[in-house]
């Protein structure tokens, strides 16, 4: 306390998977990115990163990050920088960025933003040492203010009988526009009651017949074409009549 800095916690790999884990560490508020280099999800020495929010004195996982386009040898969290709702992770061919949404990460733009970076909650600088004839250069990007599409249900399986369930829309990032939804089922035992269209963020209301069949699945699609990850479905699986 005061002049002093007292440990507080000690973070380890939860895959225990191998080596070079913490390779790169960023911290920003309370959460904090970890790299690991030698992660082997997307092959050997692909790399993943692990989001760690405090909670209280304690710091647990959030999320775990891998890129979209993962291979052997990309060494991805290399290097890593968060700050507010923004992390960035860096491989040997590309650096990714993260937005928070909710409770997940989301990738939102992949770039070649040099081999030394920081962000910020709208901004990531990045060093190119040998850009302008070797005396080197630094860029500023702005984030990309994309909207963010997700979807959330309590409820993927649902009785035989009659009921009704509901699915939760949130559209991130939005600068205080209005931006449409729209939802549909491929199914006629599964109605949309409400909520077939949307602003910014509401919910679907879905309404479904007894079964006296055999189990059946159905699927239902939101749609916002400007956003990011713009599609989402959600399956509903309803049991069978016993």
């Amino acid at each position: 306390m005061g002049d002093t800095w007292l440990e507080q916690a000690v973070l380890l790999d939860p895959d225990n998977d191998g080596w070079d884990f913490a390779s790169s560490v960023s911290i920003s508020g309370e959460f904090a990115i970890i790299g690991k280099t030698r992660g082997s999800d997307n092959g050997i020495s692909s790399g993943y990163a692990y989001i760690y929010k405090q909670v209280g004195d304690s710091w647990t996982k959030q999320a775990k990050l891998l890129p979209s386009d993962g291979d052997n040898g990309d060494f991805f969290g290399k290097s890593v920088s968060i700050s507010g709702d923004y992390a960035a992770i860096q491989s040997y061919k590309s650096t990714y960025l993260f937005q928070k949404c909710g409770e997940h990460w989301i990738e939102t733009n992949q770039n070649n933003y040099g081999n030394i970076f920081s962000t910020s909650e709208e901004y990531v600088i990045s060093g190119f040492a040998h850009d302008n004839n070797m005396t080197g250069a630094a860029y500023v990007y702005a984030m990309n203010q994309s909207p963010i599409l997700t979807v959330a249900t309590l409820h993927s399986e649902v009785s035989e009988y009659a009921g009704a369930i509901s699915i939760g829309i949130k559209i991130y990032n939005t600068e205080h526009k209005s931006v449409k939804w729209s939802a549909t089922t491929d199914a006629s035992w599964l109605n949309i009651k409400s909520g077939s269209t949307g602003i910014n963020e509401g919910s679907i209301l879905l309404k479904y017949n007894k079964n006296s069949m055999d189990e059946r699945i159905a699927e239902v699609k939101v749609t916002v074409p400007q956003a990011i990850q713009g599609i989402q479905t959600v399956t509903i699986k309803q049991k069978k009549n016993k």
